[in-house]
């Protein structure tokens, strides 16, 4: 693969020392947010330049090293639920949309392969751009990796909310399959039962199993509700975080 060496100009340069010594006297937080507000910028201009300058390889690199990276790290943040995701979903928007959209969009168009006077697109490869940038939404807005991750521990959840709703002395903590449960609580007015993974009194953070329907008065906000977050899960489940 060869790498193409860019020639700085004198003129070019002193623009640059310039952006840089103006982001570092900007006061904090504005300064954290210019300088992660300008990576996507750099990010779309050098992708610009890549597509201008008909480097394929290097625009595959940038965008397929990219997309992984960011996809992995979005399946690792989800695995836990909470107030982080809407953050993630801002991070996407903010910063990572435009990246992988910049290198994704270069590396595609230099996909296409000539015939004559026409050009034929590579739709595997728009594909490919399409999945990968729009994935870590899904992900951080579905909490998919979290729900998976309930679906493989809800038998043991079941059987330790049965033993709670039931009256049966409870030791806590213990582990609920892949969750350390620190607490357990029913509500008598609608039977829930919760079951706390932290059991702040300010802010219980949890799950929350109904065996009613979640539009009735109590719905699955009971016997700890989920102001800060809240996500529906299968079977009557939900979880909750308190602020």
């Amino acid at each position: 693969m060869w790498f193409p060496v860019e020639r700085f100009t004198i003129r070019g340069l002193l623009i640059a020392i310039g952006i840089i010594a103006g982001l570092l006297a900007l006061p904090d937080p504005w300064r954290v947010i210019a300088f992660a507000l300008s990576l996507p910028c750099l990010a779309l201009l050098y992708a610009r330049w890549l597509h201008a300058q008909d480097l394929l390889g290097i625009s595959g690199v940038c965008f397929w090293t990219s997309a992984i990276l960011i996809n992995v790290s979005y399946a690792v943040l989800s695995i836990s639920p909470g107030l982080h995701l809407h953050l993630l979903f801002m991070a996407w928007f903010v910063l990572f949309l435009p990246t992988l959209a910049g290198f994704g969009i270069a590396w595609a168009r230099l996909t296409t392969r000539r015939d004559g006077d026409r050009r034929y697109s590579s739709s595997r490869a728009w594909l490919s751009v399409l999945a990968l940038t729009l994935m870590p939404l899904v992900t951080a807005g579905t909490a998919l990796p979290f729900q998976l991750r309930f679906l493989l521990a809800r038998p043991a959840l079941e059987r330790l909310a049965d033993r709670v709703a039931a009256g049966q002395a409870v030791t806590n903590p213990q582990w609920a399959g892949t969750y350390w449960i620190a607490g357990s609580a029913v509500d008598p007015a609608s039977g829930n039962v919760g079951l706390m993974i932290d059991t702040n009194p300010s802010g219980p953070s949890g799950f929350v199993r109904t065996r009613g329907i979640r539009s009735q008065p109590y719905g699955c906000f009971r016997p700890f509700r989920g102001d800060w977050y809240h996500l529906n899960l299968v079977g009557g489940w939900c979880y909750h975080e308190e602020d």
